[in-house]
């Protein structure tokens, strides 16, 4: 999915986006890609893990946040031809 994203602005960290993705969520991935479409894909996954999941779905919803900074990163700045 995220390849069919447009590239990000800048090239980005991708250890820093998984880092902001794990402490602070949606919230941080969108801050530090200054992308309004960086925070609702992880937002919606955290919201639908948590409700499926009774709550305990909320983990593995606010981990996908970490995991989608550092896979949207790499690919972004690949297409960039940024390694």
């Amino acid at each position: 999915m995220w390849d069919k994203m447009p590239p990000l602005k800048s090239k980005k960290n991708p250890a820093i986006a998984f880092f902001l993705g794990i402490f602070f969520g949606s919230i941080g991935i969108a801050i530090y890609f200054q992308s309004f479409l960086d925070f609702l894909v992880p937002f919606v996954v955290f919201i639908v893990a948590a409700i499926a999941g009774f709550g305990i779905g909320a983990v593995p919803g606010w981990l996908f946040a970490g995991f989608w900074g550092m896979v949207r990163a790499l690919d972004s700045n690949h297409r960039r031809g940024e390694y």
